[in-house]
């Protein structure tokens, strides 16, 4: 996805199958263990690409902000583990 949240035709062919039917499989698995909903795997599948999408829109607006050439997306000291 750009940045102006418009997918070309090519871009969203790319973005379907950027994700592997295991883990679209492992995503339904999760939902109905943690949320007790049991999708189907086409509902399954358009949320893991909306949530692809969606982490890709963040990559953008950080690499477009600089955070990411300037290294503000490192782990510092007291960070949580989830950062690098």
């Amino acid at each position: 996805m750009c940045i102006t949240g418009k997918i070309s035709k090519v871009g969203l062919f790319v973005q379907r199958k950027m994700i592997s039917e295991e883990r679209l499989a492992e995503l339904r698995r999760i939902l109905k263990e943690d949320y007790g909903k049991d999708l189907p795997p086409a509902e399954g599948a358009d949320i893991g690409h909306r949530l692809v999408g969606f982490f890709g829109l963040l990559a953008d607006f950080a690499i477009q902000d600089g955070a990411v050439a300037s290294g503000e997306g490192k782990k510092r000291d007291g960070d949580s583990n989830l950062r690098k």
